[in-house]
């Protein structure tokens, strides 16, 4: 039929719309370590452009999604909790 499908895993993207919508726990996120929106948008055109299934730029991002597979949804919901207590 001449359609794909690729799903992008950006992980945290530096967009306007999230500094402007963001919660008050966003509001204070470090988004000059986030991704560019136009670097994301040149991976996720590629990947489809590739016939990806899924894609997930950048290592971290990778590890990240391959980590929650593995940890525990209990353990992984405290560490998270905690380290936003700790942030914010």
């Amino acid at each position: 039929s001449g359609i794909t499908i690729t799903v992008l895993c950006p992980g945290p993207v530096n967009t306007k719309l999230l500094k402007e919508s963001a919660s008050v726990e966003l509001r204070h996120a470090e988004y000059d370590k986030m991704a560019d929106p136009k670097d994301i948008a040149l991976c996720g055109k590629k990947a489809l452009d590739e016939n990806k299934l899924v894609y997930i730029p950048g290592i971290k991002n990778k590890f990240n999604a391959m980590i929650v597979k593995i940890i525990p949804s209990k353990f992984l919901s405290d560490i998270l909790y905690k380290s936003k207590k700790n942030l914010f």
